[in-house]
């Protein structure tokens, strides 16, 4: 399966501290990037996936070997290579899981402090 890896640092115009560095792979047969993201100096770090369209737009121009051109935003480390690809479906499928799981556990957090109150 076609992969595209990349590195992304977005300048926060705010503060020197904020802003964001990812690094990522994109894999356009499932619409979908998979990063590991810094916020800011301080920040912690995630790691997750996303299918939302803005940041997929993002990446159409590495598809014809170009880099994105985004305001406040650099690229680096670009890099297409095939993977297997059960291996990121399964990957895509655990993200997905840990996403649904995490809402369920933060929703039911809401929950028991509401009843706390």
């Amino acid at each position: 399966m076609r992969a595209i890896y990349f590195e992304r640092t977005a300048r926060s115009p705010i503060h020197i501290h904020a802003g964001s560095h990812t690094k990522g792979v994109y894999v356009p047969d499932e619409k979908v990037v998979l990063y590991r993201e810094q916020h800011g100096t301080f920040g912690g770090s995630t790691s997750s996936f996303t299918d939302r369209q803005e940041l997929l737009d993002e990446m159409q121009p590495l598809l014809n070997g170009a880099t994105p051109n985004v305001e406040g935003v650099t690229y680096s480390g670009i890099k297409e290579f095939e993977y297997d690809g059960t291996k990121v479906k399964e990957l895509i499928q655990n993200a997905r899981l840990e996403r649904e799981l995490k809402g369920k556990v933060e929703s039911g957090l809401d929950a028991l402090l509401e009843q706390a109150k």
